[in-house]
């Protein structure tokens, strides 16, 4: 069986080594070495035995997004997205691996791991802005087995990394756009791999598969 998860290695890494060390829980927990522009400080621990999710799982989180000020620009009562992805800002995808199932956390990051110096539209984040992130871990689970997906359901997933791409690519966050669209290619080369050529018309409609890749 195929992983679920996409295996674009080398924007991965790329993504890791300039950003994942850089997390630092709250001084009164845990400190990990880093430059202070990523902080966690959980709020409400987990119930005991919870443990942490791991990259390609599927984590379901209560997102409330605020700038510095207090003022609160978004909240999301059920965003879901795949560990290690890049389906979301970095702040998101490099702190929530640290919290286990159940946690609330406060999660304070700089512009570089949000909406950079672009800012963003929807929702309306002003240019370089820090944001403070509340976020709840609610479930982790794994992804499903891409072989097991029908033509329709891999279209719709690859569809969802392609528009993370061109989000990440707005941004002129160049790397992580790479990463989503790789995500996006490896899925719809997998649906063409898994059947005959007399099918893929009827199995992948034309104007619903992936074009950025």
């Amino acid at each position: 069986m195929r992983d679920a998860r996409c295996h674009p290695e080398k924007a991965s890494h790329a993504f890791k080594t300039t950003a994942e060390s850089h997390i630092l829980d709250a001084p009164a927990l845990h400190l990990q070495p880093g430059n202070g522009l990523l902080r966690k400080k959980t709020l409400v621990p987990g119930p005991p035995g919870s443990s942490h999710p791991v990259k390609g799982q599927v984590v379901t989180v209560h997102l409330q997004t605020s700038l510095e000020n207090g003022t609160r620009v978004q909240e999301e009562p059920e965003l879901v997205f795949t560990l290690g992805d890049c389906d979301v800002i970095q702040a998101l995808d490099l702190s929530v691996p640290l919290m286990d199932v159940g946690e609330t956390a406060m999660v304070t990051a700089d512009s570089k791991y949000c909406y950079g110096p672009q800012g963003s539209r929807s929702p309306y984040i002003p240019l370089h802005a820090a944001l403070c992130l509340e976020v709840t871990l609610k479930t982790a689970v794994d992804g499903p087995d891409l072989e097991l997906l029908t033509g329709q359901e891999r279209v719709a997933l690859a569809n969802r990394k392609r528009e993370c791409g061109n989000a990440h690519y707005q941004r002129a966050d160049f790397v992580l756009a790479a990463n989503s669209y790789n995500c996006a290619c490896y899925i719809t080369l997998l649906l063409y791999a898994s059947v005959s050529p007399l099918q893929n018309e009827s199995v992948v409609p034309r104007e619903e598969t992936p074009r950025s890749c």
